[in-house]
């Protein structure tokens, strides 16, 4: 772990070599060295950026070749995330961005306001990207990525202001969303559904159940069929919240908690 340093100037041969986890934690530089990003750290498969403050930009990350899990919680300066995230100018034969990654996780993010989307950037990107966390990211508008087919895990959580619709996935087991009253289940409002993929589904906030309800109201005559693999259903926060809902639908969710 590197801890509570200014500036981060290390070029280990080792450390290339040999890092399979790395934790950084209270770093004070505003952005990082150009070889925490570099494709030659081929055994580094966790990377965890945790409470630097003052950091503004995100090293290039989508070149580490074995990279399979990144958390990035607590950095106050950062604002946007660019397609500098992505790929650097390292010349890097990798087509593929992000090739490893399983698990991205982003928290307690005060001043983030917008996620780049990387349709801009060559190459596949978060090909094996399975679980997708955000919380409390307070200014984030916009936009998450918006086709992440082996998705399988996803929670948004104290998001207040994002203006975004979820990524497309046919793989969602777990779909979790709370406190984020501007989200959207679709990009077309009038075709709004739930994925037919999803096992549990965890929804807090008024809109959002709303929403939620309206999307299942779609397949009245056929829930069943629709959302055959749901076996958790966990609603809170929608205690203003009035519904009707048809025979057909209250017997098919009869065995599902509520």
């Amino acid at each position: 772990m590197i801890h509570s340093v200014k500036e981060i100037y290390l070029t280990s041969y080792s450390l290339t070599q040999t890092c399979h986890s790395l934790y950084i934690r209270g770093y004070r530089g505003t952005t990082f060295s150009d070889w925490l990003g570099h494709a030659s750290y081929h055994n580094m498969t966790q990377l965890k950026l945790d409470r630097c403050n003052y950091c503004c930009l995100l090293p290039s990350l989508g070149r580490v070749p074995s990279l399979k899990r990144l958390y990035i919680r607590g950095l106050g300066g950062l604002v946007t995330i660019g397609q500098d995230f992505y790929k650097n100018d390292d010349n890097s034969s990798l087509t593929t961005l992000f090739p490893s990654l399983e698990d991205l996780s982003f928290s307690d993010m005060p001043v983030w306001e917008e996620w780049s989307s990387f349709e801009g950037v060559q190459g596949d990107v978060f090909p094996r990207l399975r679980t997708l966390h955000l919380r409390n990211c307070p200014r984030l508008i916009s936009d998450l990525p918006n086709h992440l087919p082996p998705l399988e895990y996803l929670y948004i959580g104290e998001c207040p202001n994002l203006v975004s619709s979820l990524p497309r996935s046919p793989a969602i087991k777990l779909l979790g969303i709370e406190s984020c009253e501007s989200l959207k289940l679709s990009q077309h409002p009038e075709q709004e559904e739930l994925p037919r993929s999803v096992r549990s589904l965890n929804i807090g906030g008024s809109v959002l159940v709303k929403s939620v309800f309206e999307a299942m109201a779609i397949y009245n005559n056929d829930f069943t069929t629709c959302l055959e693999k749901l076996s958790i259903i966990f609603l809170f926060l929608c205690h203003i919240i009035s519904w009707r809902l048809s025979t057909r639908f209250i017997e098919s969710t009869g065995n599902i908690p509520v």
